[in-house]
């Protein structure tokens, strides 16, 4: 759920990130990559199985 206060937020360089999980590692990667594209998940898949077959 997404509609909960966060009372604990940090910012990091994007070379020094904190453990995350695949879905957080995929989300910044693109955000970070030189694609301007917008990108979304392919239909059908979930995040889940599309982390894992990264």
């Amino acid at each position: 759920m997404n509609d909960d206060e966060s009372v604990a937020v940090e910012w990091f360089p994007a070379d020094r990130l904190p453990e995350l999980d695949a879905h957080a590692r995929l989300v910044i990667a693109r955000a970070l990559a030189d694609d301007p594209a917008a990108w979304y998940l392919p239909a059908g898949a979930t995040w889940d199985e599309f982390c894992a077959a990264r």
